[in-house]
């Protein structure tokens, strides 16, 4: 059996090792520029079995492939008409926890901005009569409710867990 055509449409960031299991499972072709047009996208991924893709291009051409697995790096693809698709014989994959690092990076940020008011001191050249940061609440022996245990939610925890 031959392998499957595999297309990435454009630069995805994948890391060497991804690149490598990715050529294991079948003929691959890189991009690493976004298609000018949602024509160039349809020249890239004809014959492909496999498309990664971002947004552009697919929005408008998704639909006009029979037969065609779609690897979509974001976490909903509700904006897609799953029933048309299942027509044509195409399935969509999404990757729900695909930014959980940086969301959850966010959450630990905001928390810290928030408990020390580090918001208060944007932009501020001098404290006024004080040496050193104020005393705000902190987050040593503290407690947190995280709702949730998904993706991001076990992430925050660990890092709540280690401060």
């Amino acid at each position: 059996m031959d392998k499957p055509i595999i297309v990435v449409t454009s630069q995805m960031n994948f890391l060497p090792y991804q690149k490598e299991r990715l050529n294991s499972l079948g003929r691959v072709t890189f991009y690493n520029t976004l298609p000018n047009s949602p024509k160039e996208w349809i020249n890239r991924t004809k014959g492909a079995d496999i498309v990664c893709s971002g947004k552009y291009g697919l929005t408008e051409k998704i639909y006009e492939r029979k037969n065609v697995f779609y690897s979509l790096p974001f976490v909903a693809v509700g904006w897609i008409d799953k029933d048309i698709l299942m027509k044509s014989g195409n399935t969509v994959s999404y990757s729900p926890g695909c930014n959980s690092y940086a969301v959850s990076e966010w959450i630990i940020s905001m928390t810290f901005l928030l408990l020390r008011k580090f918001n208060y001191l944007i932009n501020t050249k001098k404290l006024k009569n004080k040496t050193g940061s104020p005393d705000y609440l902190g987050l040593a022996m503290k407690k947190a409710c995280i709702l949730g245990k998904g993706n991001v939610g076990s992430k925050v925890g660990k890092v709540y867990e280690s401060l």
